[in-house]
């Protein structure tokens, strides 16, 4: 991988001898086969054809202010470009990332006198830019794997990606090839899913099974039909099921970074639950009521029977932009039986269908938690379930990757 690395850089140097290329490729997966072996990875395209994964370059000609940003400062360590997105420079594709490394931490004191630290952007482009760090002309291609120079350092900074320490304090042990399966097992698990979609939307159009010897059809089974439909309305499904392949096949720091994402997506969901569920119940319990006080049962169906229509019709807020009819009420009494007049009581209605609204909103929210907790519950099964439909596809002599898709299988 050495070798690889400072020969076979992405489009460093596209006008390299073909046959250092092809020794650089073969060095490359002869060195990875053993980190790919019995994971997704293994079964991935990518793993047949290295020219679709880069190390990312830093700019030999960069003030080393920026290096220095880039190669020891970028929390982002690899990524995946999926064939749906476009290609695009590089710097582009990892903007965020290159400016969060750009970024240092500034003590000051506070108005107690107190010591605290903020995080500061870094002169531009000098010093510690990492974007000015970046070698010029890279290409972030779409079905493409890249990997930053962080990969290949010990510790990036305090509390960065690499300084990874077990619950005890002690540092673990990292392997920056578990950074490469990880990425390239995206690119199975991707090109897996594309596949197996076709058949899971088929069943969805047709309301039956799609035909039982497809791949595709014996995922379904194998997971079951709601779970795929949960998998793939879970945030970051994707994401969540490498973290998994991390937890099981990787070295001690990964397994800890995988622990601590997947544990934080719990922690994270189960936090925005409990809070959207009280915002719900207090309007439920305390809002709700003294609004409803103001307007007769008659009244309130009204109001409800135009809230239902409308937003199954418009939407949450295209009921609240499109407003509600002035003589929504008109004829009706209020609860002293007193007709009804719209001066008297805009604001009243404007505050019940704001907090109904509101109210039904907490609720999605509330079941859209739900949901996401639930998915996560299902990772190991999907994972499962895409490994032996990738071996299975191996077995027939196929492989993934599209388009077109399948390709018979390469062997090495």
């Amino acid at each position: 991988m050495a070798y690889r690395s400072e020969f076979y850089l992405g489009d460093r140097n596209p006008h390299a001898d073909t046959a250092l290329r092809e020794l650089a490729d073969t060095e490359w997966s002869a060195e990875m086969a053993p980190t790919f072996a019995g994971t997704r990875a293994e079964y991935s395209t990518i793993a047949d054809d290295p020219s679709r994964f880069h190390h990312v370059l830093s700019d030999p000609e960069a003030h080393p202010d920026d290096r220095y940003a880039l190669e020891k400062k970028m929390m982002l360590m690899g990524m995946y470009i999926d064939r749906n997105q476009r290609d695009r420079p590089l710097e582009d594709a990892t903007a965020g990332a290159l400016k969060r490394a750009t970024m240092y931490p500034e003590t000051y004191e506070d108005d107690y006198g107190d010591t605290r630290t903020r995080w500061v952007q870094a002169r531009v482009p000098h010093l510690g830019s990492a974007r000015e760090g970046l070698l010029k002309g890279q290409v972030a291609r779409r079905g493409h794997a890249y990997v930053f120079p962080g990969i290949y350092e010990e510790q990036l900074q305090p509390g960065g990606q690499l300084a990874t320490k077990n619950p005890f304090g002690q540092d673990l042990e990292y392997d920056p090839k578990d950074v490469i399966r990880h990425e390239v097992g995206h690119d199975a698990s991707r090109e897996f899913m594309y596949m197996m979609r076709t058949d899971y939307e088929n069943m969805v159009k047709s309301g039956g099974r799609p035909h039982k010897d497809t791949i595709g059809a014996k995922f379904v089974d194998r997971v079951g039909f709601n779970n795929v439909g949960l998998f793939y309305d879970l945030n970051d499904s994707e994401e969540l099921l490498n973290r998994y392949e991390d937890f099981i096949v990787g070295s001690p720091a990964k397994k800890q970074l995988a622990r601590e994402y997947m544990d934080n997506f719990v922690k994270e969901t189960t936090a925005w639950h409990q809070y959207v569920f009280d915002e719900a119940q207090f309007l439920k319990n305390y809002k709700l009521p003294g609004i409803e006080n103001f307007f007769s049962q008659e009244q309130l169906k009204r109001l409800s029977n135009w809230l239902d229509v409308n937003i199954g019709k418009h939407g949450r807020m295209g009921a609240i932009i499109m407003g509600w009819p002035k003589d929504l009420l008109e004829g009706t009494k209020n609860k002293f039986g007193e007709p009804w007049k719209s001066s008297d009581m805009d604001d009243e209605i404007e505050d019940f269908i704001r907090v109904k609204t509101d109210i039904l909103e907490y609720e999605q929210d509330i079941s859209e938690a739900k949901k996401q907790i639930e998915g996560v519950k299902i990772i190991p099964l999907i994972y499962d379930a895409q490994l032996q439909g990738m071996r299975e596809l191996k077995g027939e002599g196929l492989t993934l990757g599209s388009p077109p898709f399948p390709q018979p299988y390469r062997k090495r």
